[in-house]
């Protein structure tokens, strides 16, 4: 051995024990630096060792809003603490009679409430504590093992670094002289020459050793790996091959091997070695006890391990015993293409590499698992039963269930490796179960086979799994097809109901032209969950296919189809008039019994594109009025609304704003959400008539009512509304002479104190502004003047002949 360099270090004084932290014990340093714990008389050190020296660890804090400290990291710990453990930021301390933790990073020092005796003796060497470090696994967080020791036995309790109790406790009759925890076992020496070996996971004893009391045992030892130093054997052939019969079913135990040796057995005059086997070889010694699934927990990165794994899969499948088989063929990897072979039904099946050990039983097996359960039940039966016999019937098909039940199992755990498992396990779900739930299969219907998953799904009339996996596949339109088969009742699925929202989650992958043909379809159907999110995009469509599908939108009389036929005319850019033309008519038609499509009319017709549809509108005054008032035949419009629609109102509109649908009125209809899309056709503003124009046309209204007030009273009330609202539009000497005579005074006495009021109120305005403008000039003259007196006078050029002839001829001012 080649000697190691020697250091120097300062010394610690008073040191009682020194822990290193047994979380990294068996890993590299960091950066070339070493923590030590120094367990002092009264006080624990935190210290860093390195190749210059040794220093206290000191911790820097924030006490008051960002402002630190640096201290040296020096614990008060109890007197007489002579044994210490640490793993990561816990120590756990022992005196004589109570145990204590300490965490380095808080420095808070916690006692356990776990007396080290539970009598009065006093502490010696021959009752001695012990503290084992644990680490984590499976759920359990890590922990200390500590003893407490009475008259009779010893209790060992496992206590969690975080301070918190652990309900796992073991027991032992004598008290411990050493422990040692080599994971996944926990070696216990006791006074009364005995060892005792735990599995940590189950706490159970794996084995009791006597020892010879001569060979005077004293501790045991945890040392790093020794390989070397037990006979090499191959261990539990793991090579891959091909199942044949040359392949010995059970391999030989004398091909187990030994593991390395961790834990060494110290006496007084020898030194021997705790030897263990490595995990597949435990499995193989001990095929068909109940110690064999040990190895379940035992990592599965070992090709050793995986042997034989595969190796107890296939040896408990021999026996029938389907349920243990599927834990080790699942843990295995066993690969499920070669247990496919068994179900020649199913697809997928074929023959692959398996590990050594598992070849030749494997190899011994019937070919198909009808034939290897039937043989089973020949071997389990004497003398044979025929095989009609009610009870092979009922067992037969109670193992099938169990085989079939292993199967899916195993290939649910790898559907990730080929879609030949995908589809083996729809297929032996929908045989085990017709009514299997989709949500069950949903995780293998994308790496599954289309054809052989959908025709067996519409084998057993699941229409709903049919569907979903051509989705998956990336069929949409074949999806599509099926659901609106499904909606159509051309189909029943008793298991699965059609939802909606995946009808609109495939259409949203479909191409124009499909998604189209799927607008049509919803044309005819009554579907407003998907009729909200689905929209026809005619623009995208090729000339000969926005034809057809005009063409055949035309056969269609729906609400539906109206609303489809609305957005290609309205929001479409390669529209005709023709198709305009169409969805007026349709408007037209409607409009005599439903009051939304009159509000679309009447907002098409006064600023939609002109289109001579007057012949169709024979029915509707108010739509006749308003094409009239839009090509400015004012008369004819007004007389139609007073005449026939008796829509007074509308034909005071036409007065003030030159049209029947003002656009104010306009965009409050539009606001309305089945007339949003006839917001396109309002233009941004539109011109008013003039002051002019508008008397004109007020003064044509009231000639109308007054020619028609003197055949009868009918007309006498919206005259005088006219008169009293509109009273500046008339003249009032032109109104007076032209009221019917049989009229009263009193009738009029509104109109006639508002037309003087608004003269009145225009003659005074008038003269106000006059007043203003004078008043203004007077200002400007001011300023003027000012400004020229400011600049020292305005120099005049001399005034001409005729400014002189001009100035004789005034009179003086003294004339």
């Amino acid at each position: 051995m080649a000697p190691a360099p020697s250091l120097q270090y300062a010394p610690i004084k008073g040191v009682v024990q020194v822990a290193l932290d047994e979380a990294f014990i068996d890993q590299p340093a960091r950066l070339g630096l070493f923590s030590l714990c120094v367990i002092k008389r009264q006080s624990l050190w935190l210290i860093v060792l390195d190749h210059t020296g040794w220093s206290v660890y000191k911790v820097r804090r924030c006490y008051d809003r960002g402002c630190f400290d640096t201290h040296e990291q020096d614990i008060s710990i109890p007197r007489d603490a002579f044994i210490a453990h640490r793993f990561n930021d816990v120590v756990c301390l022992a005196t004589l009679s109570e145990y204590y933790l300490v965490n380095l990073e808080t420095e808070e020092l916690t006692p356990i409430a776990l007396p080290i005796s539970q009598t009065t003796t006093v502490g010696s060497a021959r009752n001695r504590p012990s503290i084992v470090s644990m680490p984590a696994y499976d759920n359990e967080l890590p922990c200390f093992l500590i003893t407490s020791h009475s008259d009779h036995s010893t209790l060992g309790a496992f206590l969690r670094v975080d301070g918190e109790p652990s309900a796992r406790l073991l027991e032992w009759p004598s008290h411990p002289r050493s422990v040692v925890s080599h994971f996944p076992y926990l070696f216990v020496l006791l006074r009364d020459n005995s060892l005792y070996i735990h599995n940590l996971y189950t706490l159970e004893i794996v084995e009791k050793v006597r020892i010879n009391s001569s060979m005077e045992p004293r501790f045991l030892l945890h040392v790093p790996p020794l390989p070397g130093w037990l006979p090499r054997r191959p261990g539990v052939p793991s090579a891959q091959v091909l199942p044949s019969d040359a392949y010995p079913e059970i391999p030989s135990s004398s091909c187990v091997r030994w593991a390395p040796i961790s834990v060494l057995f110290v006496c007084k005059h020898a030194l021997h070695c705790i030897a263990s086997r490595t995990p597949g070889s435990q499995a193989l010694l001990a095929l068909g006890s109940p110690r064999e699934t040990s190895i379940l927990r035992a990592p599965c990165d070992d090709e050793e391990v995986r042997a034989a794994l595969q190796m107890l899969g296939v040896y408990h499948l021999k026996h029938a015993r389907f349920e243990q088989a599927q834990a080790y063929l699942i843990a295995g990897l066993f690969p499920p293409a070669m247990l496919l072979c068994m179900w020649p039904t199913l697809f997928g099946g074929q023959y692959s590499y398996v590990c050594e050990a598992a070849a030749g039983l494997w190899a011994s097996l019937a070919p198909t698992m009808d034939e290897h359960i039937s043989q089973h039940v020949a071997w389990n039966y004497c003398p044979p039963m025929e095989d009609s016999d009610p009870v092979l019937d009922l067992l037969r098909q109670q193992l099938r269930c169990r085989a079939r039940a292993m199967l899916l199992h195993v290939l649910q755990a790898r559907r990730n490796d080929s879609p030949l498992v995908s589809t083996a396990v729809v297929q032996l779900a929908l045989e085990c179960d017709p009514k299997t739930s989709l949500e069950s299969l949903k995780p293998f219907l994308s790496a599954s086979k289309l054809d052989i998953v959908k025709a067996l799904a519409i084998q057993h009339e699941r229409y709903v799994l049919a569907m979903h996996v051509s989705a998956e596949h990336g069929a949409f339109s074949e999806a599509l097809h099926l659901a609106c088969q499904l909606w159509e009742h051309s189909f029943h699925d008793s298991v699965d109901t059609l939802s909606e929202d995946d009808m609109r989650t495939y259409a949203k992958h479909l191409s124009k032209l499909d998604l189209a043909k799927f607008c049509l379809w919803l044309a005819r159907h009554d579907m407003p969950q998907l009729h909200r999110y689905i929209h026809l995009q005619w623009d995208a469509l090729a000339d000969d296919d926005a034809n057809s599908i005009w063409e055949e939108l035309l056969t269609i009389s729906t609400p539906r189809a109206h609303a489809y036929m609305e957005s290609i005319v309205l929001a479409g850019h390669h529209v005709t008039d023709a198709m305009r033309r169409v969805l007026v008519n349709r408007l037209v038609r409607a409009s005599q019994r439903d009051i939304t499509a009159r509000k679309k009319l009447h907002v098409w017709l006064e600023y939609g594109p002109s289109l001579q549809i007057e012949p169709s509108l024979h029915d509707l005054p108010v739509m006749r009025a308003t094409v009239l008032a839009r090509n400015s035949q004012y008369g004819e419009a007004l007389e139609l609304l007073i005449d026939e629609a008796h829509d007074y109102d509308a034909a005071e509109r036409v007065c003030e704003y030159g049209h029947v649908l003002p656009l104010y009125l306009a965009r409050a209809l539009v606001c309305e959400e089945s007339l949003s899309l006839y917001t396109r056709l309002l233009p941004a503003r539109v011109r008013n008539p003039s002051k002019e124009k508008r008397a004109r046309l007020y003064e044509t209204l009231l000639h109308l009512y007054l020619s028609r007030c003197q055949h009868g009273s009918e007309f006498h009330e919206p005259t005088m509304r006219l008169l009293n609202t509109c009273a500046s539009q008339f003249d009032l000497l032109y109104v007076l002479s032209r009221v019917p005579p049989k009229w009263s005074v009193q009738s009029l006495s509104q109109f006639l104190q508002r037309s003087l009021q608004e003269q009145l109120h225009a003659r005074r305005s008038m003269e106000m502004a006059k007043s203003l403008a004078l008043k203004s000039s007077l200002n400007a003259h001011d300023t003027f003047w000012r400004m020229s007196r400011a600049m020292g006078g305005v120099v005049e050029n001399e005034p001409s002949t005729y400014d002189r002839a001009d100035v004789e001829m005034r009179p003086s001012r003294r004339s």
